[in-house]
C-alpha cells in the first residue's frame, strides 16, 4: 500500500482504492466459516464449511455446556515464504476463527464425535436416551 500525501479529490480516491484493493485482502483472512446445524431423531449435526484446512488445524473443545470450534493456520506454501529480506512487498497469510455453541441438556456429551472430510468438519452430537415416561395412577387416601 502506498502512503502518500493527499492533494486533491483524485488522490483521496486513489488512497481509498488502495485500501479496498489491498487492505481488504488482509481483512478477508479473518473469517468465521459458515455453519449448518440439523436435528434428527437421535442426534444433532453441526457442519462447518472450512475448505483448504487440514484436520490438525482444528481444535474442538467442550467446557461447561459450551462447544467451541476453533482454528488457527498460517499459509505454508513455499512461494509465500521468503527468507530474502530484500522483498518490496510481502504479506503474511494467517487465518483464525472461533465459533461457540451452548449445548442443550439433551446432548450426550460423552459421545460427541468430530470428523473432517473434503472441506467440511462434521460434529455429531448424539441425544441422551430418555427413559420412557409411564402413566401411573396414584391412589388418593
Amino acid at each position: 500500500m502506498r502512503i502518500a500525501k493527499v492533494n486533491d479529490q483524485s488522490d483521496l480516491t486513489r488512497v481509498f482504492d488502495d485500501f479496498f484493493n489491498t487492505g481488504m485482502d488482509r481483512i478477508k483472512n479473518f473469517y468465521a466459516p459458515s455453519v449448518n446445524i440439523s436435528e434428527e431423531e437421535k442426534e444433532y449435526t453441526i457442519e462447518v464449511a472450512a475448505p483448504g484446512k487440514e484436520k490438525s488445524d482444528f481444535n474442538v473443545s467442550l467446557f461447561d455446556n459450551v462447544l467451541t470450534i476453533s482454528s488457527t493456520s498460517e499459509n505454508k506454501s513455499e512461494e509465500k515464504q521468503s527468507t530474502d529480506k530484500n522483498y518490496i512487498h510481502q504479506e503474511y497469510s494467517y487465518s483464525a476463527f472461533e465459533r461457540s455453541f451452548v449445548l442443550s441438556d439433551d446432548i450426550d456429551q460423552e459421545n460427541i464425535d468430530a470428523k473432517y472430510d473434503k472441506g467440511v468438519l462434521n460434529i455429531t452430537l448424539p441425544k441422551k436416551e430418555i427413559a420412557q415416561k409411564k402413566n401411573k395412577s396414584i391412589a388418593i387416601s
